[in-house]
């Protein structure tokens, strides 16, 4: 429009929305005539004011008089607010963008000041201000920030932002000559910034190329949440919105348009209540352009509904068809183009619906593997992993196999481009074989539509190898140590265990003990043996496993082997070994891996991870820093990086500040990685089921009891559930969990049952002496003890005296023993105790076991009649408490109460 245009809408906008709705026709019949496009302007300007659900919603009113397009009065030096002016960055058709900095020198930095060539009036103030507040709270890496916003004494609104030095994102990808890797690597980048948003119930609603800068270092940085408006957290999700601010949409100027028209959702054109789907659709215009260099379409209409109409008439071309270059077509073709389709349904309700998903989608296809946005048909899966490991081994072609329909893969990816590529296309042959059987028997065997289960298919392929290739023993060993480590990534470790022993066997006939492939069988067969509870086994294989690996400079399967074999000598109660071998899977690192392989990454994460593990059963310091250094090696693996990879590091990490003293920190992290895994894994999967009884031990030891009882029920209730299917290890966590918790809210009845049951079961999976049987064991004693039951707890105590407490769990034994010689009377016996266990924990790092231990000591000593020497460890106990649990802790409370009443019998003392 030109600036009479501007004036007039302005004038009769102003005029009929203080007219009652059903004056306005007339008016607008009069005003309007024979102006179709005034008429359209109006009528949607009025809907828009109409449908306001608050002040931030309404359509603010402006004076055109004040400047219009190419007459601002802006120069350099004008003082605007607290800012003056240095120079123009850039103009538009409603406002100009100048660098600027502080006049006052409060702050030494240059910001881009937003400045629209118009005077607003009414309570612009109001909602400038609501709107800095709403997004001075976006504090992202790739989200460019807003520092101030204002309105000046003539009522020139204007918006004080990051300054940042780039180039449009189709822009950058262009002049770079990036790959298509490359660009949605960096569009994954957006993704994450957007997601970031959403969290904090801001949309964008006007995401475009021009709002996407990426600087020279190469870094994403999202401009212009001007008119990003918040979700209403009252009405549904992701439904309604309330809040926001933005110029009056001009649909036939795109640059002062609240959002641009080409890059809208249709619910957008359409001026409906739009939510998360929206930017989504925007997003999949900005991927389409990246990828092709060119947008879907463009539209013409001077109208929402004319726009609207107009977009639901267009037929999209696929981005594959939008190229000319051969090269190109066929990488577009396939999953990008049913990725950008899913973005750009025009229902939005058939689009990805969250970022989440598009972002998991296109990881999903980075690493070749399937996407939700394809149909999910075998045939596409097959030609998935078989494109994914062209030129990988003769093993991780089969395993690629695995994967795709469910498996793991994570040791197996690692053992490749050392094979000869003549069995590696044989055994593609194989595996494609067995695949298209398996779809067939789903179809025909099982009755219409039953579908192969990932177990059913590797258990078949199992088979073929045997009678298919059993004059061939090389290949046999390959495929079967591929399909065992399926099948222990499945949770079937008795399957695998028989398998991988013939693939031992194969492999050493035809290759030779000390060949790799041997070995690495070796690795997965002790890992069965682990998971399989059988301890004393895995430890000798994997000692052995990871001497040849060494010796073959096999850094991955050594690795491997020495974190295996740290959590077989985590349950076999060698503590001190276990870390050992933890830092011997540090140590076996090659020092000159390549930074950016994703399999050289992996490795030093897990290897990290398995220290940060071996310490915390240990009780050592040191399991925050390198559950950190894990998390690092997870983050630069970036979108590579499966969501439940890095889950295990961020449990010990929160494990971990819970006992190094921040509690509420640490249970964050716990809650969280719960809640990604009974997203990205289930409620009922086991590792969610752990993770939820680590978040119960962690919320006990944090001081929240009741938080930790929820926790408890929750995973042993999911754990009944699937009992049969989880292993003994996992329900005995669950049972001793329960008890854990029960005991810790004075419910030692109900505790009881629970702690035999957990001790009977880590009995079975670990051995009678597993360092979890002999603490289930130990606190069942101490619950009888609490309900009065000294005899039975006395025996209990007595079998447990020569028991191999590790040094860890010795001294809260012999703390427990304390309190059944207090309430027997034998307070000589319980004093010494008490005071061997509280020195002995003064070396943990567990500040609430030290606070534990003192506070029982005070107690002891209490109720020997020993006041005076109760108050000082009893001193001590409460601000350790204070430190590592929450303030609502009963621990805490108790230890109080015991040093005031110490203090009161010292006072009435004679």
């Amino acid at each position: 429009m030109q600036a009479e245009r501007w004036e007039l809408t302005a004038q009769l906008f102003a005029e009929l929305a203080e007219l009652p709705p059903e004056q306005r026709e007339s008016r607008l019949r009069l005003a309007c005539g024979d102006d179709a496009g005034l008429r359209a302007e109006l009528i949607s300007l009025l809907h828009a004011h109409d449908q306001a659900s608050g002040p931030l919603d309404r359509a603010p009113f402006i004076d055109f008089h004040d400047a219009a397009p190419g007459e601002s009065s802006d120069r350099p030096d004008m003082i605007v607010g607290a800012y003056r002016l240095l120079r123009l960055l850039g103009e538009g058709g409603m406002g100009s963008v100048w660098l600027a900095e502080r006049a006052d020198g409060a702050l030494k930095r240059t910001i881009a000041l937003k400045r629209p060539h118009v005077s607003w009036i009414g309570s612009l103030a109001e909602r400038m201000a609501q709107e800095r507040d709403i997004l001075a709270s976006l504090e992202h890496p790739n989200i460019a920030r807003l520092y101030d916003a204002g309105v000046t004494p003539n009522g020139q609104p204007y918006l004080a932002l990051e300054y940042v030095e780039g180039v449009w994102i189709n822009e950058y990808c262009a002049a770079h000559v990036l790959s298509i890797q490359q660009r949605l690597e960096l569009f994954l980048e957006v993704l994450q910034a957007v997601r970031y948003a959403h969290a904090r119930l801001v949309i964008h609603r006007d995401l475009k190329t021009s709002n996407i800068l990426v600087s020279s270092d190469g870094r994403v940085h999202l401009l212009d949440f001007g008119i990003a408006k918040l979700l209403d957290q009252d009405g549904p999700a992701a439904s309604r919105l309330q809040g926001g601010a933005g110029f009056t949409p001009d649909y036939a100027s795109p640059e002062g348009a609240g959002f641009t028209p080409d890059y809208a959702s249709p619910e957008q054109l359409r001026g409906e209540a739009i939510g998360t789907a929206s930017d989504v659709y925007s997003l999949g215009v900005v991927l389409y352009e990246v990828i092709t260099g060119a947008r879907p379409y463009r539209l013409q209409g001077k109208s929402p509904a004319d726009l609207e109409r107009e977009l639901r008439r267009i037929d999209i071309v696929a981005p594959s068809k939008a190229v000319t270059d051969r090269a190109l077509q066929r990488r577009l073709q396939g999953d990008l183009d049913s990725i950008v389709a899913k973005a750009l349904q025009h229902e939005s309700a058939a689009r990805y619906p969250t970022t989440d998903a598009f972002s998991a989608d296109i990881s999903h296809h980075l690493r070749g593997e399937p996407v939700a946005a394809h149909p999910d048909r075998l045939t596409y899966r097959t030609r998935k992993f078989f494109t994914r490991y062209r030129w990988q081994s003769v093993s991780a072609a089969l395993a690629a196999a695995a994967l795709v329909i469910g498996a793991g893969l994570a040791l197996w990816q690692a053992h490749t481009a050392r094979r000869e590529t003549a069995r590696a296309e044989e055994v593609k042959s194989f595996a494609l074989a067995m695949l298209d059987s398996a779809d067939t028997d789903s179809g025909a065997g099982a009755g219409a539509g039953a579908a192969t289960t990932a177990v059913d298919l590797l258990q078949a392929a199992a088979k073929r190898v045997e009678t298919e290739l059993s004059g061939r023993p090389a290949i046999a060993a390959e495929l079967m140590a591929a399909i065992g480590y399926g099948l222990v990534g499945q949770d079937r470790p008795e399957d695998a265990a028989v398998l991988l022993k013939k693939a031992i066997s194969l492999s050493t006939q035809a290759n030779g003990a000390d060949d790799a492939r041997t070995v690495e069988a070796q690795v997965v067969y002790g890992e069965a043996l682990y998971d399989l509870g059988k301890n004393d086994e895995a430890i000798v294989l994997l000692k052995q496993s990871a001497a040849s690996a060494h010796r073959l400079h096999d850094s991955h399967a050594e690795i491997d082997a020495w974190r295996w074999l740290s959590s077989a000598q985590i349950d076999s109660g060698d503590s001190d070994s276990a870390i050992a071998s933890a830092h011997a899977a540090i140590a076996a690192l090659p020092p000159d891996r390549p930074a950016s392989e994703r399999h050289s990454l992996l490795d030093a994460m897990q290897a990290h991870a398995t220290l940060a593990n071996a310490l915390s059963h240990e009780g050592k310091p040191g399991v925050v820093a390198e559950a950190r250094a894990a998390l690092r090696y997870a983050a630069q693996m970036g979108s590579t990086l499966e969501p439940t990879e890095a889950l295990d590091n961020r449990v010990l990490l929160g494990i971990g500040l819970v006992r190094e003293g921040q509690p509420a920190e640490g249970l964050r992290e716990l809650k969280s990685a719960y809640a990604d895994s009974s997203k990205f894994r289930g409620e009922d999967h086991r590792q969610t089921i752990i993770i939820a009884s680590l978040l119960g031990t962690s919320s006990v030891e944090a001081g929240d009891v009741a938080g930790g009882l929820a926790a408890y029920q929750i995973a042993y209730d999911a754990a009944m559930r699937h009992e049969a299917a989880l292993g003994p290890y996992a329900i005995a966590f669950s049972h001793y969990g329960l008890a854990h918790a029960l005991a810790a809210v004075g419910d030692h009845e109900r505790a009881l049952p629970h702690f035999e049951q957990a001790a009977k079961l880590f009995s079975e999976a670990g051995g009678p002496v597993a360092p979890l049987a002999l603490r289930s064991r130990s606190e069942h004693a101490l619950s009888a003890a609490r309900l009065g039951r000294l005899a039975a707890a006395d025996r209990e105590f007595e079998v447990l005296a020569a028991a191999p407490f590790p040094a860890s769990e010795k001294a809260a034994h012999g703390g427990r023993l304390a309190v059944l010689r207090s309430l027997e009377g034998r307070h000589g016996e319980a004093v010494a105790l008490a005071q061997a266990s509280a020195d002995q924990m003064k070396a943990s790092p567990i500040k609430t076991s030290r606070a534990q231990s003192l506070a029982r000591l005070g107690s002891i000593l209490l109720a020997s009649n020993n006041p005076d020497k109760a108050v000082a460890p009893l001193e001590e106990s409460v601000p350790l408490f204070r430190e590592a649990q929450l303030p609502e802790s009963p621990e805490t409370a108790d230890a109080v109460a015991s040093l005031q009443r110490a203090r009161t019998l010292l006072k009435q003392a004679p």
